[in-house]
């Protein structure tokens, strides 16, 4: 047995790994709290979707092969739509990918297979809705679950069949199994084997989750498989095999969103007081208005009472004339009267 999977772990560290880029024989995801949608422009006529777990609401982890363009540079068109919606949410543009992190140690694989330190944590312009809190899993609770072949979760966008090479506009899921097989070609990467779903062309970035009771914890990212056509190839027991980037091996990234997140915040808070400012000193115009109004009819109101006054005063006096007259039939009216 030991021998078996001796054999099996070098035919792995063998074998390129092609980008993952949905989830076949799965069950439908929508409305998932744990991924997002990602659309990259790789070039001005060609667009690649992607999957990415949500950490925070302004921190998106992915694969780093996800975000390049057609020369292996960072895109500078990276859209992200919202937790578990369609996929249009990204084509929208709307919320996009202010930074990048990326370790230095990342190396696209030639001819589209899948690099070494394949994972990116994204920083994105507006927050999206966190309704689950997210923990990235340290490097004894990844050992752990390892060890004792824990069952974890798959969540992603893209093709849903191996004949297809369109991507699912909604999000998918399958388990499988954490194994202890490794590959030499991506040590800082696990497997996950399921006998039933597999990933396919839009899963990478999606993420590889431990879902217990009380906690979700993030292990890894998505980022390759043996791929038959659009989807993952069968092993000879019949099982699949998804390639994943352990996270928490890239503190060092996460760390570094952060700042970027917390930079964006402040922006987005210094933005939020001075348009506070701006309604505040609106406010305090109308008030003065109000005020200027105020007074305006206070002056209106004397001098109509004022007039009032005058009137009474002089009616009364012709009044008075009137009876003087009628009771000595002598004399006329003042004028005006």
């Amino acid at each position: 047995m030991i021998k078996r999977a001796l054999i099996f772990a070098l035919t792995l560290s063998l074998i390129p790994v092609l980008p993952a880029v949905a989830v076949e024989n799965g069950k439908d995801a929508t409305g998932s709290p744990f991924v997002v949608p990602i659309m990259t422009e790789t070039d001005p006529l060609n667009s690649e979707n992607c999957s990415g777990a949500i950490i925070s609401p302004l921190i998106i982890v992915t694969a780093a092969h996800c975000v390049l363009d057609i020369n292996g540079l960072v895109s500078k068109g990276i859209y992200v739509g919202n937790p578990g919606s369609s996929m249009v949410t990204a084509y929208s543009r709307i919320n996009q990918v202010k930074t990048v992190q990326i370790t230095s140690d990342f190396k696209n694989g030639s001819n589209a297979t899948v690099g070494t330190d394949d994972l990116a944590f994204l920083t994105i312009s507006d927050p999206l809705p966190l309704t689950e809190t997210v923990s990235l899993a340290s490097e004894a609770e990844m050992l752990s679950m390892r060890n004792s072949a824990e069952w974890l979760m798959i969540v992603g966008y893209g093709s849903t069949s191996d004949a297809s090479n369109s991507a699912s506009l909604n999000p998918n899921t399958y388990s499988g199994s954490f194994i202890t097989i490794t590959n030499a070609l991506y040590p800082n990467s696990g497997y996950v084997r399921s006998s039933v779903g597999d990933t396919c062309k839009g899963d990478s970035g999606g993420p590889v989750l431990s879902i217990t009771k009380g906690k979700v914890t993030l292990v890894g990212i998505v980022t390759g498989a043996k791929l038959k056509n659009s989807c993952t190839t069968q092993e000879s027991d019949g099982s699949y095999l998804t390639l994943f980037s352990i996270v928490g091996r890239y503190a060092n990234l996460a760390f570094a969103a952060a700042v970027d997140s917390m930079s964006t915040q402040q922006v987005q808070s210094t933005t939020a007081t001075s348009d506070a400012q701006t309604q505040a000193d609106d406010l305090i115009s109308q008030v003065n208005d109000l005020t200027q109004n105020n007074w305006d009819l206070t002056a209106s109101l004397e001098e109509a009472s004022q007039q009032i006054k005058d009137l009474t005063k002089k009616y009364m006096a012709c009044i008075a004339s009137a009876k003087k007259i009628l009771s000595t039939k002598k004399g006329k009216l003042p004028v005006g009267c």
